[in-house]
């Protein structure tokens, strides 16, 4: 929640910036900022005292490696856990291809300028926050058996929403020779936050909309689905699984982005949402699989909805 704020914070800054000094300078300043950054997180950031204080010496690098081999062997011989996990990592492929390849050319398309889309995106941000705030409270009056799927099916940039935003895109098409404008000023000032096309403002409400609603599905199926791993995993090969997360996920994302690449030039946005809600739909399909097997008891359990908070903002 806290990068949520902090990213939401600096979007209109960096637009305006970008508009003043052009893209190139805004960034390089993000590249001083995040060498900074970084010599303060190796200068600043420590273990907890406690945690120091048991430890008698460093691990090896072959304790982490044996680590690893453990928790890559849980994950396949664990049924329950791998299709979860399996699932989980094909929904969010789907998200990497919004992310990488539709989000910004379809902003830009209704919205046109830099300040415009950063203004957007910061009012858009709002909601979210919100999401991770409330989410972790109210998931806890759900069964995750029976929400997590569906959950995952009206998440933001799940099944549901990548279908709404494709019929939104067919509906009204972006125009690029629009005569009527409508502008959007800063407060006591000449600057414009938002000019665009008034056929534009159906489709731009609609897409917040869709942001402000499903966020909050998608904070309940995480939470729900970090509540649920938690209670099948071991403490020891915990953290060897959750790092092994990103690792699937790039394997599902590579060839998705080079055959998406090629194909939005040539079907458009419409059909390459369409194709996106199929790849989330066999995710949460591969879910629901999951979830109807036998979900193997781990030792300690974890209700803790503050630790699986702790973990997701992680």
């Amino acid at each position: 929640m806290i990068s949520q704020i902090a990213a939401t914070l600096v979007l209109i800054p960096g637009s305006i910036l970008a508009v003043i000094f052009q893209r190139p300078a805004v960034f390089q300043m993000q590249a001083i900022g995040a060498i900074f950054f970084a010599l303060l997180v190796l200068h600043y950031i420590r273990d907890f005292p406690e945690v120091e204080a048991m430890r008698e010496e460093r691990p090896t690098m072959s304790q982490y490696t044996n680590l690893l081999k453990e928790g890559v062997s849980y994950l396949w011989k664990t049924p329950f856990v791998k299709y979860l996990v399996l699932g989980s990592m094909i929904v969010a492929s789907a998200i990497s291809v919004w992310g990488q390849i539709i989000l910004f050319p379809l902003y830009y398309s209704y919205l046109i300028t830099d300040v415009a889309v950063a203004s957007y995106r910061t009012l858009a941000f709002i909601p979210g926050v919100a999401a991770n705030e409330r989410s972790g409270v109210w998931s806890q009056k759900f069964e995750p058996k029976k929400w997590i799927p569906r959950f995952r099916l009206i998440q933001a940039c799940g099944f549901a929403f990548y279908i709404v935003i494709a019929i939104m895109m067919f509906a009204f098409p972006p125009v690029s020779d629009a005569t009527e404008l409508i502008t959007l000023m800063l407060p006591f000032t000449s600057f414009v936050l938002i000019e665009m096309p008034v056929v534009h403002v159906i489709p731009t409400i609609i897409l917040f909309t869709m942001f402000s609603i499903t966020m909050f599905f998608s904070g309940f199926a995480d939470i729900l689905t970090q509540r649920e791993l938690l209670d099948a995993i071991p403490d020891r090969n915990r953290n060897s699984i959750y790092s092994l997360q990103p690792t699937i996920l790039l394997l599902l994302t590579i060839p998705q982005i080079a055959i998406f690449g090629w194909l939005v030039p040539l079907l458009g946005f419409s059909v390459t949402l369409l194709l996106c809600s199929v790849i989330s739909l066999s995710g949460v399909l591969v879910i629901r699989y999951a979830l109807s097997l036998e979900k193997p008891v781990n030792d300690v359990k974890c209700s803790d909805i503050g630790e699986i908070i702790e973990i997701i903002d992680d």
